[in-house]
């Protein structure tokens, strides 16, 4: 009987604002509340496979925040991959994440996602997919990790 390896990121958080606007001008703070992690679905231990989660996937993070009213953000994620584990050491127990894709009400711009709070200051359905990559020597498992959602006012 095959091994399921069970694959799940979470995305935690961390805000940085950046403004462009006069210094007498400053924008409010940005409240972040993720509504579902990222996951990902089983793998076959011992298979190699890349598996993808979309954007528009039930398994992408979803998130929604709000801010100033009508102002442009760019979401992005701070690490260009990260590694999730089970807990035990070595590389037979680490699932490289990368290749994050944005979409929901983020537009997709390679690498980010930009979108504008609306006239209540809110931003709702931010989604975030990514893709694991399984190694052929990965042990059997609940591997899970972090990585780090940014907002930046533009």
């Amino acid at each position: 009987m095959s091994q399921i390896l069970m694959l799940m990121l979470k995305l935690f958080f961390t805000l940085i604002l950046l403004l462009n606007a006069p210094v007498v001008t400053y924008a409010g703070p940005i409240v972040i509340n993720e509504l579902q992690a990222l996951s990902f679905s089983a793998a076959i231990a011992g298979v190699p496979a890349s598996i993808v989660t979309a954007p528009a996937d039930a398994n992408a993070a979803v998130f929604d925040a709000t801010g100033d009213i009508n102002l442009l953000l760019t979401a992005s994620v701070v690490e260009s991959s990260v590694f999730m584990d089970n807990g035990g050491t070595g590389s037979s127990n680490t699932i490289s994440i990368g290749s994050w894709t944005f979409g929901g009400s983020l537009t997709d711009v390679g690498g980010s996602g930009t979108a504008s709070f609306d006239a209540l200051g809110v931003i709702s359905n931010m989604r975030i997919g990514a893709t694991a990559v399984v190694e052929a020597d990965d042990n059997p498992g609940f591997y899970q990790g972090t990585a780090t959602m940014r907002l930046v006012y533009q």
